[in-house]
């Protein structure tokens, strides 16, 4: 057997392999040896697994020392200090009203990780699209000189999960911009419905309508003016005029940045990439929307 050293596997095949210490996801596994391997919703023939933590696969014809199963079918098996399972997940025993409210304490990204409950929940797909649409409901997708030309390597399911988008145009590459341009798969893939653009006094109105003007679905407008590096004041009669509605001074917030907010009139558009024909993209790159946030 060929001894692999890797760190994860997700879907696909894996053939008379010797692995340790990694996490298997939505993979056949057939005449191999696992030694402490965390394995999820796969298929395991003619192998033998010690130390092991199974959930919901199926398992046959195999060897299992030291292993958990849980959730799991199984046929053929010779099993030795196993400890099988079919109690219900933790958040099940809850009421179906309040797993929502739980859910919205979990899945604010803290230092910039995606958090941990969403990785967790993949193996419970009802749970998992729960909550990966209360993180998009509840966080940002951050534009930057770094990720504005990084984000066409997502996949178009993860884009139209973005609801909430934030440029940050104070680096120079965004802020010395002339004609301010959106990522193409933003613009035609996006849902986003509110946009928050944080800039210098002096650089960011181009920014502000080069959103709005290419977003199309765009119902709130939230300013964020970076007082530190130019002097002046921040006015927005041109603005109000573009948007048709005059916006609002929320205040000074902690970073010492000016906010303003406007609510944009309804427009019309189509719905983008309803997938009316029953498909649906890879999901392999679900929440790679999240990872570059």
């Amino acid at each position: 057997m060929a001894a692999h050293v890797v760190t994860s596997h997700t879907s696909g095949v894996m053939e008379n392999c010797t692995v340790r210490c990694i996490d298997i996801m939505k993979t056949e596994i057939r005449d191999c040896t696992l030694h402490y391997v965390e394995i999820h919703s796969s298929t395991i023939i003619n192998s033998k697994l010690y130390n092991c933590t199974i959930f919901n696969s199926t398992v046959k014809s195999s060897e299992l020392v030291d292993t958990i199963l849980h959730e799991s079918d199984f046929e053929k098996l010779k099993l030795s200090g196993c400890n099988i399972t079919r109690s219900p997940l933790a958040f099940r025993r809850f009421p179906p009203e309040l797993i929502p409210e739980i859910f919205k304490y979990c899945v604010e990204i803290e230092n910039g990780k995606v958090p941990a409950l969403l990785a967790a929940l993949r193996t419970d797909m009802k749970f998992y699209l729960e909550a990966a649409y209360l993180f998009s409901k509840m966080n940002f997708y951050v534009l930057n000189e770094n990720t504005m030309w990084k984000c066409g390597k997502l996949n178009k399911k993860a884009i139209r999960r973005i609801l909430n988008l934030k440029i940050d145009c104070r680096r120079d590459k965004l802020r010395y911009e002339s004609y301010p341009q959106l990522p193409k798969c933003i613009i035609e893939h996006a849902n986003v419905t509110q946009l928050q653009v944080l800039g210098y006094r002096s650089t960011i109105k181009k920014w502000i309508r080069a959103g709005v003007q290419q977003l199309k679905t765009v119902k709130r407008l939230v300013v964020e003016v970076d007082c530190s590096w130019d002097a002046g004041t921040f006015t927005t009669d041109d603005l109000d005029r573009d948007l048709g509605i005059p916006g609002v001074k929320v205040g000074v917030n902690a970073d010492g940045n000016e906010e303003w907010m406007w609510e944009i009139p309804k427009k019309e558009h189509k719905d983008k990439d309803n997938d009316s024909d029953g498909t649906d993209d890879d999901d392999s790159d679900d929440d790679a929307v999240l990872k570059c946030s």
